[in-house]
């Protein structure tokens, strides 16, 4: 406040478009990183057999995705289905249980993660799967690069975006309304 006790209007107005400046960065990086997410996610129906085009390397995961008029039920859906991936040289790939509990739900869809797998070389995959004891119907899975890090990363991201210009905003608002020690300032 200055001596008559009227606010820093400048620095009130920093603080704001400080604050605006937070809120337009959270919206753009979750906007930016959930599409981005959406894009890289490759969709396989199975049973049966579909290419896979896989542009880096290390894990990715397998999810059962559950969405009206595809896969409906739960986990038990796919119990019995047994995958195999196939590189590009045609060496098997170990496709293996997921450890822990991953899922999503976004959009209407919801994914449980129930497979992963590492890749070192770039290339087109081949994914098949069948139920060899049973005939059970078609169940939808996606197939995506770091996932979960990359949807951790995505949060983080999001939050830091608000929090660190959050945190400016509120530290000009109280410097525009605190005195310092009697004096004037414009």
């Amino acid at each position: 406040m200055t001596e008559k006790g009227t606010p820093n209007y400048k620095l009130l107005s920093l603080a704001l478009l400080i604050g605006l400046g937070g809120i337009v960065s959270f919206i753009s990086i979750i906007y930016f990183g959930i599409r981005d997410i959406n894009e890289h996610i490759q969709v396989v129906d199975m049973p049966g057999s579909q290419t896979l085009a896989l542009q880096d390397v290390g894990t990715y995961n397998i999810f059962h995705e559950l969405e009206a008029g595809v896969s409906t039920g739960s986990y038990e859906d796919i119990q019995g289905l047994v995958l195999t991936l196939t590189g590009p040289d045609g060496e098997p790939v170990t496709v293996e249980p997921q450890v822990g509990s991953f899922t999503y739900s976004w959009g209407g869809k919801e994914g449980y993660g129930i497979y992963h797998f590492n890749i070192d070389r770039p290339g087109e995959y081949q994914l098949s799967g069948s139920y060899p004891e049973s005939d059970a119907g078609k169940v939808r899975l996606t197939v995506n690069h770091n996932f979960m890090k990359n949807l951790m990363l995505l949060i983080l991201g999001g939050f830091a975006a608000l929090g660190v210009p959050g945190l400016l905003a509120v530290l000009c608002f109280i410097k525009a309304l605190k005195p310092l020690s009697g004096q004037s300032r414009a």
